[in-house]
């Protein structure tokens, strides 16, 4: 059994990371590193990871809706 990085299938690709702290919590590095090990850490990363993408994925719709009315 492979891990993905993303609960995504993998016809939607994965996911783009935007910062270290991102790459090492949605990766089997998790387990290494001590930053992570502390409660909460790895739930705080994923957090902001997902905020990022819903920021961009409402900034996108609003591209094309902005393109389409014009």
């Amino acid at each position: 059994m492979t891990r993905r990085s993303s609960p995504r299938p993998s016809s939607m690709g994965r996911r783009q990371i935007a910062g270290f702290d991102e790459e090492n919590v949605h990766t089997g590095w998790r387990r290494v590193y001590a930053t992570f090990q502390r409660s909460g850490q790895s739930a705080a990363a994923k957090r902001r990871t997902r905020r990022r993408e819903r920021t961009e994925a409402k900034r996108e719709l609003r591209r094309t809706i902005e393109r389409d009315e014009a």
